[in-house]
């Protein structure tokens, strides 16, 4: 009933991106005189016919687009990666590219900056090694834009399920759609960010899903939102601009962050549950401008920083040797993230020497040692659902399906690369330089004739902290609690989706075969546990998420603590990333509310248990994933960590509910 649609070519868009192909594979006209009269030599006419296109003084790239310059140097950093050019060449060929692309009349930044980011993406399109003659390129531009449409067909109904398991008809013909005693998704409390989402997956599965034959029924999807989890983000619209109108008076301080992102969801099939993006997003001041604003909240990668460190955690403790005294130096680390006590050269020392497999080690500096440590985490890495379409490189790796169904929904969960870019995740281990050795080098700032353990060793140093290429979402740091939580119990991992087509039992996944999988998770979410509690005997400092658990709830979390959890914080050094945070939990619900609810004080933060009709109708757990940047302006302030601070607040405001005259 699918194969049967007709197909749609949009011809017009076909000869622009045509044009636009051509344009970028071409080189230049001028490569030896960067002046703009040079160019306007070359190409005669080419400026009169583009209103937004500025000339500009010689030394400086000749010209420019009028558009935001921050969707440019993306666009250019990238143009120039994939064909190997330098930057100004590269903005050149882009602004050269628009004239080209623009002849039929075609306007607008956001229309030509989709139409490159999708050239790039299809990068055989402009590989030197295959160029593609004129009708062949229009041939191929075809097949990649067509659509499948049809008049007699039926469109797919689009649903979600409310907080008391009432199905809400949200998208689709009504006439088929809209069932009786099914609510309407105008009945549902949602801001116009949902709203716009709600729009974006649609048109997703408007195509995909349409059934030609009249005799079947429409496919009936579901969108896995939780209503009242989700209208709760909604409302945090106004509080991050620090409006007045905020519903919550406790975020005072909301406003330093320049980009908030969360994503919750549910463990048990990874549905995602609730996500959103605050602040600088997409566009030209935005992480991305090439993601849409409607998806971002599961689309923006940022460095995971220690949040790393979990696949080494879950790598060691599946070693069979691991002793008691071992895995409680683990639980330790990960607490703090590091040691606190002085004891070591660096903070990080005992990461980085688990990465290298030299824990034990005293061996004399220069030496290497054969070790699997940094092989394990990726393969772990790989099998949690990072890494994925990563196999061809490009745009798309590191991104995932979050449809159960025909369409391509697509988000970003992660990326992990623990051996340098000769290695691969085979084999059994690789030759590195022993911790002391290659700090001695790094410290230096020198370089060693023993290059391959050297690139091997700081591979693993960089991944073991975050750093490098390694990226997450918010996605990708729920989803990875939620895999954690997942085989702690027995499951297998699960890709987490956001579209499903109901088939009476929600998919679970398959146990898992290997018990040592299940022992390893277990030891890591017990270790996780510990980063919300406070200073115990025997360790210096306090969980990395201890203050902000505080400060939320005026009183400390009781160990074993129902949060369990992994913060991040990306170095200052980073040019881009400074001020990043992140933070990865499982969230024991129930046990949470109970804690809440024992009050040692009167001035303390107390809950009635089972208060809350939103708390009631979400699962006993689930997982969260949060990023926050910091405004430039603040990056330099002790805030605390500003990841860690906004889930315990989100966590207090589900759990004690809306707040009622001002309290």
């Amino acid at each position: 009933p699918y194969a049967e649609i007709d197909a749609f070519v949009p011809l017009e868009r076909v000869q622009r991106l045509t044009r636009l192909v051509s344009a970028l594979r071409e080189p230049l006209p001028v490569r030896s005189e960067p002046s703009a009269g040079a160019l306007a030599k070359t190409a005669p006419g080419l400026f009169d016919r583009l209103p937004w296109v500025d000339l500009k003084a010689e030394g400086t790239p000749p010209y420019a687009l009028s558009c935001p310059s921050r969707q440019q140097e993306v666009l250019a950093g990238r143009l120039a990666e994939q064909l190997n050019l330098n930057k100004n060449e590269a903005a050149k060929r882009l602004a050269l590219a628009h004239a080209a692309w623009a002849e039929d009349g075609a306007k607008g930044c956001r229309a030509f900056f989709v139409d490159v980011d999708l050239v790039m993406r299809s990068s055989y399109l402009l590989d030197p090694n295959q160029l593609l003659a004129k009708p062949m390129l229009e041939q191929s531009l075809s097949q990649l834009l067509t659509e499948r449409v049809a008049w007699d067909a039926k469109p797919p109904c689009l649903r979600i399920r409310s907080s008391d398991e009432k199905l809400t008809y949200l998208k689709g013909p009504a006439g088929y759609c809209l069932e009786e005693g099914m609510g309407l998704g105008s009945e549902l409390a949602f801001g116009g960010s949902s709203r716009e989402l709600i729009n974006f997956i649609y048109s997703r599965l408007f195509v995909a899903e349409a059934v030609r034959d009249l005799t079947l029924e429409a496919r009936r999807l579901e969108l896995t939102l939780h209503p009242g989890l989700q209208s709760l983000l909604d409302s945090y619209g106004d509080c991050l601009k620090d409006r007045m109108d905020c519903p919550w008076p406790s975020w005072s301080n909301a406003g330093q962050h320049q980009t908030v992102i969360v994503a919750v969801m549910d463990p048990r099939g990874q549905q995602i549950l609730g996500m959103r993006c605050f602040g600088r997003c997409t566009g030209s001041s935005g992480l991305n401008p090439s993601v849409d604003q409607a998806i971002a909240p599961l689309a923006l990668p940022v460095p995971p920083a220690s949040i790393a460190k979990l696949f080494y955690a879950l790598a060691f403790s599946e070693m069979p040797s691991t002793k008691a005294t071992d895995r409680r130096e683990l639980a330790l680390q990960v607490k703090t993230s590091g040691q606190l006590d002085g004891q070591s050269l660096k903070r990080n020392e005992w990461w980085e020497r688990l990465a290298l497999c030299d824990l034990k080690s005293s061996s004399q500096a220069g030496q290497t040692i054969e070790c699997a440590m940094a092989r394990r985490a990726q393969t772990l890495a790989t099998s949690l659902g990072w890494n994925q379409y990563c196999e061809k490189g490009g745009d798309d790796c590191g991104r995932v399906r979050l449809s159960g169904t025909n369409s391509e929904v697509l988000g970003y969960a992660g990326y992990f690369r623990a051996l340098p870019p000769s290695g691969s995740a085979g084999g059994s281990g690789a030759e590195v330089l022993q911790w002391s050795s290659y700090n001695q080098i790094r410290d230096a700032g020198g370089i060693t004739q023993i290059r391959e353990p050297y690139f091997a060793a700081s591979a693993a140093v960089q991944s073991v902290l975050g750093a490098g290429d390694n990226r997450v979402s918010a996605l990708g740091l729920a989803s990875l609690a939620g895999q954690i939580e997942r085989m702690s119990r027995g499951m297998a991992p699960l890709n987490p989706v956001l579209v499903v087509a109901p088939s009476g039992q929600p998919q679970l996944g398959l146990p898992l075969r290997q018990s040592r999988q299940q022992q390893a998770a277990r030891q890591v979410r017990d270790a996780m546990a510990r980063v919300m509690i406070g200073p115990e005997p025997g360790w210096d400092g306090a969980g990395t998420g201890h203050s902000a658990f505080l400060a939320s709830f005026q009183k400390g979390c009781k160990a074993p603590c129902p949060i369990q959890a992994k913060t991040g914080t990306v170095s200052r050094q980073d040019a881009r990333f400074a001020g990043t945070t992140t933070f990865a939990a499982i969230v024991e619900l129930d046990r949470l509310a109970r804690q809440l609810s024992e009050s040692d004080a009167p001035e303390q933060v107390a809950a009635p248990a089972n208060s809350n009709a939103t708390l009631k109708a979400l699962p006993p757990v689930i997982t969260l994933g949060v990023i926050t940047i910091a405004r430039k302006d603040q990056r330099s302030l002790p805030e605390g960590h500003g990841a860690s601070r906004f889930a315990m607040q989100f966590l207090r405001d589900l759990v004690l509910g809306v707040p009622t005259d001002g309290q």
